[in-house]
């Protein structure tokens, strides 16, 4: 052990200044705010931001979209209910249940006098 070079004064003191010479130098450590602050710096930036609020946006359109369309009643469904309830005429409807036809001899006719289905049906 004692012949060989890194025994010597001299190369371990060439040793230690190439190692000086090519390391980083570490921040100094500071309490649990800098750390903190760091953390915060490095996660949340604007590009991060950008996507997030991005994404955000995108899944309240389509959770609006799923709630609109489960929402909103088929109208084709509604007129044919409408339509069973108040068959006038011998023309059937495809969807609609069999209804006897009912005649009436009053042609002038209420809204309050309209199944419900078609009151949700019409605009």
């Amino acid at each position: 052990m004692n012949g060989l070079e890194s025994e010597k004064s001299n190369w371990q003191a060439l040793v230690t200044q190439r190692m000086a010479a090519s390391s980083i130098p570490l921040p100094a450590s500071g309490g649990s705010r800098e750390r903190e602050s760091s953390w915060w710096k490095r996660t949340v930036t604007v590009p991060r931001l950008s996507w997030s609020a991005g994404l955000a946006a995108v899944l309240m359109l389509v959770a609006w979209w799923a709630v609109r369309l489960l929402l909103t009643p088929d109208v084709n469904g509604l007129l044919a209910s409408a339509y069973s309830e108040q068959r006038m005429m011998e023309l059937r409807i495809p969807g609609a249940a069999y209804a006897p036809i009912r005649q009436e001899r009053n042609a002038a006719r209420s809204t309050l006098d309209q199944p419900q289905a078609l009151l949700e049906a019409t605009p």
